[in-house]
């Protein structure tokens, strides 16, 4: 490998993605890239052998200057909101997800951005709230908040924070639809997404109940009559009245499944497909490849909360432009010519990917496998990298035949006999 040229490529990368971290921490980051492709991992014990190996520093250094990396603030509460408009730049882990946002921002090709919001539990030390672009299989993290497991404390407002770095990183046009599952679920989180002009999109229980404009209030479950049978209308979701939202409820229950999922939107009835909420297995996907099937996030032994938002810089900055090398590969492979050779999207056509019954794309290979395999590693021996990247965006997932939805109509109920 030639350390100059490589370390000198990666540099640069970092310098595109995030302008306002010092050169001294870019340098550092690049390093932990690279680390982490070498390696496999995210975490000091595998990649700093592995970046010594490659005759990039010592393991002593290396072991030194991560420390350095990751004792930096990142939680404080002074920098909880995005700087106003002439203030200096505050560089913590949720302004460089900012930063990771606006350049997958440039480079998407059209459509909705999709975010997931979700929460993982590493073993007993540290929950990592996150916030993640949906695409193509993968989840993309944007936005991060670390908190001690088993402690009390409410996630919204760190939901709120990250929601608020999010709307600073994208224009005012863009359409962002966000989901999240049952066990985030609140009505602050709603208001929250809301409140920043995003479309949220929450899984409710089977168990809650859901009024349909001008009918009685009944179970979630008696709206779909069974497997194959889907509902879509609006009304107001759940008993209580402090809980209580007005909305737009989409219940679709697929063949061979236990009972239906049961997403709650705010738009149309006519403009919701159920499949959408599909999207949200691809921030299970993400998760995986942050940890087992990916940068071994998991097997961390630092439980510092800050430390750990540092070190989640590098699985989010890894994912992201592996992803993006992945998503050339998987681009180039239908139309017959090499990755390198192929410098831009391609059109959308051809025959569409097999689809599930919901409506997402199956996949043998992950994007982030595409990426982070041989040809990346040898490009970055040879001191060389892609530097034209894109994210592709499928369409949005439809409800296949196979469910048979019911649009309800309101006014179809409340007209005088």
């Amino acid at each position: 490998m030639s350390r100059t040229s490589t370390e000198r490529l990666l540099q640069q990368q970092i310098q595109t993605l995030f302008p306002r971290l010092s050169r001294h921490r870019r340098r550092a980051l690049a390093r932990w890239v690279l680390g982490a492709l070498l390696a496999g991992s995210a975490n000091r014990p595998a990649l700093a052998p592995a970046l010594a190996t490659a005759g990039i520093a010592r393991a002593a250094t290396l072991a030194d200057a991560w420390d350095a990396w990751i004792a930096a603030p990142a939680h404080r509460i002074d920098t909880a909101d995005p700087p106003a408009a002439g203030a200096p730049p505050v560089v913590r882990p949720l302004a460089c997800g900012a930063d990771l946002l606006r350049w997958i921002r440039a480079h998407w090709t059209g459509g909705p951005l999709v975010l997931g919001l979700d929460a993982s539990h590493r073993r007993d030390d540290v929950v990592l709230l996150r916030m993640s672009v949906l695409y193509r299989g993968a989840a993309l993290p944007v936005a991060w908040v670390i908190v001690p497991a088993n402690q009390p404390g409410a996630w919204e407002p760190h939901w709120e924070r990250m929601l608020r770095w999010a709307r600073s990183a994208l224009p005012l046009d863009q359409e962002v639809l966000t989901l999240a599952d049952q066990g985030v679920w609140s009505p602050r989180l709603w208001h929250a997404i809301r409140s920043q002009q995003f479309h949220p999109i929450m899984r409710v229980r089977t168990t809650s109940t859901f009024a349909p404009t001008g009918q009685v209030r009944q179970s979630v479950l008696r709206l779909a009559p069974g497997p194959g049978h889907g509902w879509v209308g609006v009304g107001v979701a759940f008993t209580h009245a402090p809980k209580r939202i007005a909305g737009t409820l989409a219940v679709a229950w697929g063949a061979g499944h236990a009972e239906p999922w049961a997403p709650l939107g705010e738009r149309p009835a006519a403009q919701v497909d159920a499949a959408w909420y599909a999207l949200r297995s691809w921030d299970e996907a993400g998760f995986r490849q942050s940890t087992s099937m990916g940068w071994d996030w998991q097997r961390g032994q630092v439980t510092d909360p800050d430390a750990v938002a540092w070190q989640y810089l590098v699985v989010a900055t890894v994912t992201l432009w592996t992803v993006a090398v992945g998503t050339r590969i998987d681009d180039a492979e239908p139309q017959g010519v090499p990755p390198g050779r192929l410098r831009r999207a391609p059109p959308t056509t051809g025959a569409p990917p097999r689809r599930r019954w919901s409506g997402t794309a199956q996949r043998v290979i992950s994007l982030l496998r595409r990426g982070a395999g041989r040809r990346l590693r040898w490009l970055l021996a040879q001191g060389r990298c892609w530097v034209r990247l894109w994210l592709r965006p499928e369409p949005l997932p439809k409800i296949g035949d196979s469910v048979t939805m019911h649009i309800y109509d309101p006014s179809q109920c409340l007209k005088s006999p």
